[in-house]
């Protein structure tokens, strides 16, 4: 920890609702179901052949594709997923599990001004980071560096949770929801996004949808820049992902002494509004001027003081070497020839595929067992970036613990055993 934690500025950028546009909030939400002109309706909402569920009078599409989600394993491990900070023991840190909440409230109060589906709203947001891996966007850039290097594949989050969604976990979560999800990337800013119908890359199949990914696998980044959303919702979800994330990684930084203390109701107030403001009764979602060029340097500077920061990262290296690195590539190897070894005792079979396949029974479901069976050099590679970007950070940690001659992971005890206030009252205690 810092000695002297890094001062973050405060924001001089503030915006407020106008009377105007509270009226048309106003007038929007006194419509019918508080629909606005881009409301996404259940009508429009495609769901997978297999999948027999129905709306009813108490469930929307929207609300089914909610209660799919937050029954999936994969949504249980958001609890010790990190979301900036990796080995602090501290309850007050943030999780994916939290992060994924507070998109959704913000991105839900946006979509109710607008009017628009914040049933749909709160599926994307619950599920867009179903595909993070232990340990972060640390986690995933290794990840990336080694499953490419394998098979010449790339890995990234929000095309992983697309994966579960609709391979891993088939449980007929609709195409309106994945798209969403797929198109979400908090690490890619833009000022405005407008879906529109004759976009190359618009997903409006299963079919396209599996396209997708295989070529965002393959072209990595650069690729997924150039996704759009097909619905505002999906849009809403995009922007809210970076403001539920920009002040509150602020906040934890405060918290573990690296950095100093952030008002991050303040700015969530400000770009909430400024979208709301920018993009009402709009066939587009956008932030104005003032608005993007505040996110980008709010960004830029977490980037600078927190997510490059050394501190942040001592204890296990980053990309480029260290522990983590060598944990990842040690269980990356051993899995996979425990796959060519057809080997079930190994847990990548015994915790992962045969987990999986046990929720998989109809036969129209079998992707999993099917890439299992096929043996080839690609699919066991996937087999293996699925069961590591599904581990918590305990679970990797206990795993890299079990089967690799590796140095131990160390945590940031809750107790600071070196503060001598804290060693004298030990010695008080302890008389």
């Amino acid at each position: 920890m810092q000695n002297n934690p890094i001062a973050i500025v405060e924001t001089e950028y503030e915006c407020k609702i106008s009377n105007n546009t509270a009226k048309t909030i106003e007038n929007i939400v006194n419509r019918p179901g508080g629909r606005g002109t881009y409301y996404t309706k259940d009508e429009a909402f495609i769901r997978p052949d297999y999948c027999k569920t129905k709306k009813s009078s108490l469930r929307t599409e929207g609300i089914i594709d909610i209660e799919k989600i937050i029954y999936l394993p994969f949504y249980n491990r958001y609890t010790d997923k990190t979301q900036v900070f990796s080995l602090y023991k501290n309850d007050d840190i943030t999780r994916r599990a939290l992060h994924v909440q507070l998109v959704s409230r913000t991105a839900r109060d946006i979509g109710r001004a607008l009017g628009l589906n914040t049933d749909l709203i709160e599926a994307i947001a619950l599920a867009h980071d179903l595909g993070h891996c232990p340990f972060g966007h640390l986690g995933e850039k290794i990840l990336d560096k080694i499953y490419f290097e394998h098979a010449k594949r790339h890995f990234m989050h929000n095309v992983q949770s697309a994966r579960i969604l609709n391979t891993l976990c088939p449980v007929g979560v609709s195409l309106q929801t994945i798209d969403g999800v797929i198109c979400h990337n908090g690490e890619f800013e833009v000022n405005g996004i407008k879906p529109f119908k004759n976009h190359a890359y618009r997903i409006d199949s299963f079919e396209k949808l599996n396209a997708v990914i295989d070529e965002a696998e393959i072209k990595g980044n650069d690729f997924v820049k150039k996704l759009i959303p097909s619905t505002l919702e999906g849009a809403v979800v995009r922007f809210c992902d970076m403001i539920a994330y920009i002040g509150k990684d602020r906040n934890d930084a405060y918290k573990l002494g690296l950095g100093s203390y952030f008002k991050n109701s303040k700015i969530i107030a400000s770009l909430t509004a400024d979208i709301v403001q920018t993009s009402i009764e709009k066939a587009y979602i956008a932030l104005s001027e003032d608005g993007f060029k505040a996110l980008k340097s709010l960004k830029s500077e977490n980037y600078e003081y927190i997510y490059a920061n050394a501190d942040t990262k001592k204890q296990f290296g980053d990309e480029n070497g260290g522990l983590l690195l060598d944990a990842f590539w040690g269980l990356y190897e051993l899995f996979l020839n425990d796959l060519k070894e057809r080997d079930e005792n190994s847990p990548v079979y015994k915790h992962h595929i045969a987990y999986l396949l046990k929720h998989q029974k109809d036969e129209r479901k079998v992707q999993y067992k099917n890439a299992y069976c096929k043996r080839d050099e690609l699919s066991l590679n996937r087999i293996v970036v699925d069961y590591i970007a599904s581990m918590t950070d305990e679970y990797f940690v206990e795993l890299s613990a079990q089967l690799l001659n590796l140095p131990n992971f160390k945590y940031v005890g809750y107790f600071n055993t070196q503060d001598e206030s804290w060693k004298k009252y030990l010695n008080k205690v302890k008389k």
